[in-house]
């Protein structure tokens, strides 16, 4: 992501980067341990974030869409 839009997704990678670690040490460590409430916010970052890469494409990549 940094590499596509530089520092102005790099706080979202690096977010996306520590719930990926998170999720992979819980997936082999235990489970049923993620709150609601992590959840919930990655989803709603996750709609956000998806609404952003659709206006970057629509600018700089329209064909993709």
């Amino acid at each position: 992501m940094k590499e596509i839009n530089g520092r102005n997704w790099e706080s979202y990678a690096a977010y996306l980067n520590a719930c990926c670690m998170q999720r992979n040490a819980l997936e082999y460590d235990r489970a049923g341990v993620i709150a609601m409430e992590d959840a919930t916010e990655l989803l709603t970052f996750a709609r956000a974030f998806q609404g952003e890469v659709r206006e970057y494409l629509a600018q700089f990549f329209p064909d993709f869409l």
